[in-house]
């Protein structure tokens, strides 16, 4: 229960504070709430081939990250025997990952043209993956070889998932 108060004060904060920041839009659209306006913004965005491949591939990140979430510590603290202590001590080092690959991000920006660099974000993760299922199909699967390969499956997801927003954002009309 403590974690929904503390989300419920969290949004309470985020909402007054919200009220303090200034208006971001150059001009006011009267009519943005218009349910017309609003379909045809996203048949619009539906219809752009690169916003629906970078939206699809920064889905696919996501879903493997809650996947790692929600399965790993079944898979941890079940199968491999893990104390959920210990499990939650590890559940520092995937982010790492994370954090590593928004630094490369923007190291590569303005080297490399964005996909390359979602090309190489998406060699990492399959690298990664692929030595994940070879070793738990060789049943050589212990705690580290579910938390050493995920700091760089993170890794590569940063590298794919901040430059298709940045393609996406590019090519919508609408941003929002």
């Amino acid at each position: 229960q403590s974690c929904f108060y503390f989300m419920a004060a969290y949004c309470l904060c985020v909402l007054s504070i919200s009220f303090f920041l200034p208006e971001t839009a150059k001009e006011r659209d009267p009519k943005a709430l218009d349910m017309k306006k609003i379909k045809e913004g996203l048949l619009g965005a539906f219809r752009n081939s690169t916003v629906i491949t970078c939206g699809l591939l920064m889905g696919c990140g996501a879903s493997v990250i809650y996947l790692f979430a929600a399965h790993g510590p079944f898979i941890g603290i079940s199968q491999l025997g893990v104390s959920p202590e210990a499990y939650g001590l590890l559940n520092f080092i995937p982010p790492v990952g994370m954090v590593a690959g928004s630094f490369l991000s923007r190291y590569l920006a303005g080297r490399w043209q964005p996909f390359k660099v979602i090309a190489f974000g998406i060699a990492i993760i399959v690298v990664f993956s692929s030595a994940m299922l070879f070793l738990s199909l060789l049943d050589i699967f212990n705690i580290w070889c579910l938390f050493l390969p995920m700091p760089l499956i993170y890794l590569g997801f940063s590298l794919v998932y901040s430059n298709a927003s940045s393609i996406a954002l590019s090519k919508a009309s609408d941003k929002a």
